[in-house]
């Protein structure tokens, strides 16, 4: 996903709908968020991995962070719309 960013379009109607999937998202990402974030705080991981995979899981941390404030950004434009 690199460089990726979310955005659906917004269809008349469809705004609880596209509320939802956004919301589905957002939860995967956290998700994400959390598994990156538990293997760099755990020292096992830290002391033993090669340095590449140690920042390949920060690149996927910092990635993914960013990718869950666009989506939180959307979904408050969403619900500010409402």
């Amino acid at each position: 996903m690199p460089g990726a960013v979310i955005y659906l379009p917004l269809e008349t109607g469809k705004e609880s709908e596209r509320l939802d999937v956004l919301l589905k998202k957002s939860q995967k990402l956290q998700k994400e968020i959390d598994l990156a974030q538990s293997k760099l705080n755990n020292p096992g991981f830290t002391q033993k991995a090669p340095e590449k995979l140690i920042a390949g899981e920060r690149e996927k941390l910092k990635k993914f962070t960013e990718m869950l404030l666009e989506l939180e950004t959307q979904i408050s434009q969403i619900k500010v719309d409402q």
